[in-house]
This record gives C-alpha cells, sequence and structure tokens, in this order.
C-alpha cells in the first residue's frame, strides 16, 4: 500500500513549511512528507532536496505563476511515484498525532471503489452555494445545495480527479478560492465516494484555533477531544521571527501555550537542516 503524504509550498511560507516538516518528524519517525516547488528560492530548494523530500518543479509548468495553480498541477509532481493514495496537507497545516496511524487506519476500511477521499466540509460555507462568489456558481453549475469541502487536508484515491484538476483550473475562474472550487467541483463530476471527516478534529481552523490547548500529556485538545491536524487559517496572528539564519513572516497563535508550541517545531527544524 503506497501513501503519499505531500505538501508544497513558495518561499514565502518556507518557514511554515518547516514546522510541518518538523512535526512529521516528530510524529512520524518513520515516514516523509514529499515537498512541491511552487516557487522556492534557489537556497531552500538545496535544503530541501538534500533532506531527500523536495519534489522539484516540472518542466511543463510555467514560471512564477500562482501557488494554487501549482497545487493544481499536483498530478505532474507525483504520478513518477505511482501512489495508491494521496495525503495532502496544506503548508500552513501540521499535525500533533502519528498522522500515519491515523491515515492507514481510514484507508484500511476502503473498499474496491477507485474514487474516493477523506475530507472536512468547509467551517464556514458548508454548501457550494454559500462558500464560492457568483462566477464560480455560474461557470460550474453545481447544484447549490451540494457540500463544500476544505481541499487544505485530504486522503484520496481517484486518478480521476488528479489528471482533471490541472486541465479544469486553467480554463476556469479565477476568482475566490480557485483552487477549491475546481476540486470540489471535480468531486462532484466524478462522482467520488466522501467520507466526511471531523474538522475540529482533523482540519481545525478560523475561531477554534483560539479554543485550542495543550494537556498534561502534551496532547493538543479541542473541546475535551484530541486534534490531529490543525491548519492556521481564518484567524491568526502574523509573526516576524528570526530562527538560525533564517528570517521571515509566519502564521501563529494568540494562545500563547500554542504558539510557543509551533515555535519549538520551528527552532528544532532549523536546527536538523543547519548541522
Amino acid at each position: 500500500m503506497n501513501i503519499l503524504y505531500v505538501t508544497g509550498t513558495d518561499s514565502k511560507y518556507f518557514l511554515m513549511t518547516g514546522i510541518l516538516i518538523q512535526a512529521f518528524k516528530r510524529y512520524c519517525p518513520n515516514h516523509k512528507i514529499m515537498v512541491c516547488d511552487f516557487g522556492l528560492d534557489k537556497s531552500h530548494s538545496i535544503l530541501l532536496s538534500k533532506s531527500g523530500i523536495l519534489l522539484p518543479r516540472p518542466e511543463n509548468l510555467k514560471d512564477k505563476q500562482h501557488p494554487w495553480i501549482y497545487k493544481a498541477s499536483l498530478y505532474y509532481y507525483i504520478k513518477h511515484l505511482s501512489p495508491d493514495f494521496v495525503v495532502w496537507i496544506d503548508s500552513d497545516c501540521f499535525p500533533v498525532v502519528p498522522i500515519v496511524n491515523e491515515v492507514e487506519d481510514i484507508v484500511s476500511h476502503w473498499d474496491t471503489i477507485l474514487e474516493k477521499v477523506a475530507i472536512c466540509q468547509g467551517k464556514k460555507g458548508k454548501i457550494w452555494g454559500l462558500a464560492s462568489p457568483v462566477e464560480n456558481i455560474k461557470y460550474f453549475k453545481i447544484p447549490l445545495e451540494y457540500p463544500y469541502y476544505n481541499s487544505g487536508v485530504w486522503i484520496l484515491r481517484s486518478q480521476n480527479v488528479l489528471e482533471q484538476w490541472p486541465e479544469v483550473i486553467e480554463r476556469a475562474p479565477k476568482t475566490g478560492m480557485f483552487e477549491q472550487d475546481v476540486f470540489n467541483y471535480l468531486l462532484y463530476k466524478n462522482n467520488v465516494a466522501v467520507q466526511k471527516l471531523d474538522n475540529s478534529i482533523w482540519n481545525v481552523t478560523h475561531d477554534s484555533l483560539n479554543n485550542l490547548d495543550i494537556d498534561s500529556d502534551g496532547r493538543v485538545i479541542l473541546d475535551n477531544k484530541r486534534v490531529f491536524i490543525i491548519h492556521i487559517t481564518g484567524e491568526f496572528n502574523s509573526l516576524r521571527v528570526t530562527a538560525g539564519k533564517f528570517q521571515g513572516i509566519i502564521r501563529t497563535f494568540e494562545n500563547k501555550k500554542l504558539r510557543s508550541f509551533q515555535i519549538q517545531l520551528l527552532k528544532e527544524w532549523v536546527n536538523s537542516i543547519s548541522t
């Protein structure tokens, strides 16, 4: 069972991606998360290449495109790896449990249906008619009541979705969360079977970020449940940091305990690539 864990980043999100990489090292020490080059500086790509986790930008993709165009072109980055399942985690996310165990448990229960995804519904706009701009609603012609999913974290078995994503996004409107809208459209078009994941565990975002806590055992908790993946989007602070020879801005928490935890991961990662 070939499960590929993958993210993508440009230089702007390089330090954020370092936090994700280090969290993956901490909780999944025998596995790697691969990083697609969405516009990295040469020095950044060299560091990731030395770590054996870089997926270079394919030659058929133009330089200096929107990162979402590159994300939608994921198929070109990974097709040579021939994964059975693809696990995508946005670079502004990071796991806080041994996530590979949770993923393996999920896919082990999947039957032989070739088109399947495990994903969270959108926290704010839970249906297509509330989540997307008018231009996209008109273009894609999806029923307004169709569930709308957050493409920041997902587990996918679908050759169709991955192959069609770069083609469809090329001609789709570039309004709103257009990468996410196209992904939702392809799930609908291909009649992909959806296993809905719990947002408060798998993709904690927005106002829920302020309610996170770390218990005495070091577990990240939300509403008395252990969290799996934190996604720093919707409500966050921008923090300028210096870590070793790196400087940049990261998204972080208002919660000081969570912020310290995040910064510690960043420091550990910088130390690991500086030796």
